[in-house]
């Protein structure tokens, strides 16, 4: 669970990465480096893509308290990537016939 609060920026970036790598296992670092499209559709889940948003949020919130506004950005930037993508798939049913 991630904590709020008192923890630090880099406390909660560890407990972020620990629990997108409990989310995605060995495909962690793959789907990091995809563009947006492609790991939505890699992923399949319209449930794990919109984890996956809440964990960059987290982030990006942790990058602000610490004043990395150019990391918090990026982070943003991905997760309304994500979002978008995965709203498109949705759409398009795309979810439910992709690997699990």
């Amino acid at each position: 669970m991630l904590r709020g609060g008192t923890a630090t920026g880099a406390a909660v970036r560890v407990e972020i990465a620990a629990t997108s790598a409990a989310l995605f296992g060995r495909d962690r670092a793959m789907l990091e480096r995809l563009d947006a499209e492609s790991a939505v559709r890699l992923i399949a889940s319209p449930e794990r893509v919109a984890l996956w948003v809440q964990l960059l949020d987290a982030e990006a919130e942790s990058w602000d308290r610490e004043g990395g506004s150019e990391r918090a950005s990026a982070c943003r930037a991905r997760a309304a990537a994500l979002r978008l993508s995965s709203a498109r798939h949705e759409v398009k049913g795309e979810h439910s016939r992709g690997p699990t």
